[in-house]
């Protein structure tokens, strides 16, 4: 398959969104923005060999969560995402089975969130890259930040967190055709499929919190990066962070390592003023099925995050792009902007 006849199968033959004037056949996509909107724009890249092998995930897989990994962003700004563009650099002795596989994950998932692909660049290369660009929509008023912490705030998390991480060590250990239990199963598929939190983003706006942060690197790494975008001190309550299923076969100290450090669990980490706590309790039982769990406060101090039980500083854990060391191994990466 040539770069034309790839450009004319992943060509979408109807489009979601009446705004969108000129998608993918023109030297640039053209569409008129929504009235009062604020444009939300993330991009993000898998590389075979550092985010993912063909032993953890299908190509499938891999379309899905490249996606997946952008959207989250998308969700930790309270924005809804609306439009994405694809570059791909393709190894020679690729199929093109595998290539659209991995469109068709990536189409999956861009369907439930009525997104367009409106374009995108393929070249050749040594390793399979998939780069990813979201644009997205949000209300100009309710923008989630990672500077929009304040003292007396409650900090909470959404979901089940370190799930991803259990479930790449799963998959590494016993390939991903391996016939899971339930339990295992379950940890597998939030490795290959996240979901990305849009509509618990909007509920965050909705009752009124003004930060949050996607949990794609560990949630060590992500209170660090609001604590320090926030000038502000985070006291984590280690003991309050639940856990489901597999997770609670572990012992809880292992069970919390993958949780601050196991990265892309796509969940969402924020705050919100303590006498709005009530009501994001009450719209996340009357709207969604995703808990939402109070992990702890914040509190006027320098940029740091604190253990309540310790009274520690808590390990800036997680994976780094750029540092001379890291948690994970080849294969552990996650993203973020």
């Amino acid at each position: 398959m040539d770069e034309f006849q790839l450009i004319r199968a992943i060509t979408p033959k109807t489009h979601y969104h009446e705004k969108l004037i000129l998608g993918i056949g023109d030297d640039a996509a053209v569409f008129r923005p929504d009235d009062g909107k604020n444009i939300v724009v993330c991009q993000d890249q898998m590389v075979e060999g550092t985010h993912f092998t063909k032993t953890t995930m299908g190509m499938s897989d891999v379309g899905y969560k490249a996606l997946a990994a952008n959207i989250s962003d998308i969700a930790a700004m309270g924005a809804w995402p609306a439009y994405y563009l694809v570059t791909l650099t393709i190894p020679k002795h690729t199929n093109k089975d595998e290539i659209r596989d991995l469109y068709k994950g990536m189409q999956e998932l861009a369907s439930f969130y009525s997104m367009d692909l409106i374009g995108g660049d393929t070249t050749s290369g040594p390793a399979l890259i998939i780069n990813v660009t979201v644009l997205g929509y949000a209300d100009p008023k309710q923008i989630l930040t990672r500077s929009g912490a304040q003292p007396g705030d409650v900090l909470f998390v959404t979901g089940f967190v370190g799930e991803s991480g259990a479930g790449l060590d799963t998959l590494l250990k016993n390939g991903r055709h391996m016939r899971f239990l339930d339990m295992e199963a379950e940890i597998v598929r939030t490795h290959q499929r996240p979901v990305p939190r849009c509509v618990e983003g909007r509920l965050l706006r909705e009752a009124g919190s003004t930060c949050a942060n996607d949990i794609s690197d560990g949630l060590a790494s992500e209170l660090w990066e609001i604590a320090e975008a926030s000038s502000s001190t985070l006291v984590i309550e280690e003991d309050a962070i639940q856990f489901r299923g597999y997770m609670l076969t572990l012992e809880r100290k292992q069970a919390l390592q993958y949780a601050f450090s196991g990265g892309e669990d796509f969940e969402l980490v924020g705050t919100i003023a303590a006498d709005k706590w009530p009501l994001l309790e009450e719209l996340f039982k009357a709207k969604t099925s995703v808990p939402v769990t109070r992990i702890g406060y914040v509190e006027s101090g320098p940029s740091r995050v604190l253990s309540r039980q310790t009274g520690r500083v808590l390990e800036k854990s997680g994976y780094n792009h750029l540092s001379k060391g890291d948690n994970h191994g080849d294969v552990r990466d996650s993203y973020d902007n």
